[in-house]
């Protein structure tokens, strides 16, 4: 492996702009930090002499949450076993079937308490037969990459009972930290926002309006993948979807209700960039001050895509 790492890195510094790679997901999680050909131009086969090239995709744990059910597949090649088409002939995971699994299938996310700075990093190789070119021609090659992930975001909110924000002198009602006085979250390819308008509140057992958006920033797509499946494409696959699971916790809780639900919900992203999602907070013998937690678990598949390309010189007679 590090020998065919010092060949790319050779290769890519001696051809200049050809065959480096265009990466789509730059946000947290999982990157496809890396995605080249060995060489930026290769021989075309030949009849009764095969000539093959080996691509390599380096992914990378750049999130804050251990990545699962890491998968990788090689697009844009045509193939077949025909003359004049590539061929996939074997991977670095000892199966042509794609998406294949990278590794053991999950990518630690780094910790530094542990002395881990970095999360981690893992390889892809795929060897394809090169095809026969009658004329020099170029490609393009892209890695998809698949991986499960969650964001969890945890907030802590300050509701103050209306009757008590009254008796208060006018400058401890300036100073008074209401609303969501803290927020912390895991980091991803999703952003999520927490908000809460009214958090003056009539004493008793009010009913407070939280607003969640959650925006996709890692430059990839989110889905559910339903019934097993491992890509967008399939046929139970929810596309731009998530679940979003919800939870309040504090001494005047009582129950958070997001889309009619107690627990957890699915959305879909508008254009698979954000969704906004409305909840109501119920609380019970609100009097003085408030803190209650709020936490959002939001669970999805992500993948992200990297490009690449490759010169096949036509074949020599």
């Amino acid at each position: 492996m590090r020998l065919q790492t010092f060949l790319l890195i050779a290769a890519v510094v001696l051809a200049g702009c050809v065959g480096q790679p265009t990466i789509s997901g730059t946000g947290n999680g999982v990157i496809i930090s890396s995605f080249s050909p060995e060489l930026p131009e290769v021989e075309s086969s030949i009849t009764g002499s095969a000539n093959n090239v080996i691509f390599t995709a380096l992914v990378k744990n750049t999130g804050s949450v251990e990545a699962k059910n890491v998968q990788i597949e090689l697009l844009g090649l045509p193939r077949t076993t025909g003359e004049g088409l590539w061929k996939l002939t074997s991977t670095s995971a000892g199966t042509t079937t794609e998406p294949v699994q990278v590794g053991d299938g999950n990518l630690f996310a780094p910790d530094p308490e542990r002395g881990l700075q970095e999360g981690e990093t893992d390889s892809m190789d795929w060897t394809f037969q090169v095809p026969t070119a009658d004329v020099t021609q170029d490609y393009q090659a892209s890695a998809r990459l698949y991986y499960d992930y969650q964001t969890i975001s945890d907030n802590n909110l300050r509701l103050v009972g209306l009757n008590y924000f009254r008796s208060l002198p006018r400058g401890r009602q300036s100073s008074l930290e209401r609303g969501v006085i803290s927020s912390t979250a895991t980091a991803g390819p999703l952003v999520v926002t927490i908000t809460a308008p009214n958090v003056l509140v009539p004493s008793g057992d009010p009913n407070v309006p939280v607003s969640i958006e959650v925006q996709n920033v890692g430059g990839g797509g989110v889905f559910l993948p339903e019934g097993g499946g491992s890509k967008p494409t399939s046929a139970s696959a929810k596309s731009d979807t998530v679940t979003i699971g919800f939870v309040a916790t504090g001494t005047n809780a009582k129950t958070l209700t997001c889309d009619g639900k107690t627990t957890s919900t699915e959305k879909r992203l508008i254009q698979g960039k954000s969704v906004r999602l409305g909840c109501t907070l119920s609380v019970s013998n609100l009097e003085t001050i408030s803190d209650i937690n709020l936490k959002f678990t939001i669970k999805y598949r992500y993948f992200v895509d990297a490009f690449t390309n490759v010169k096949v010189l036509k074949k020599v007679s």
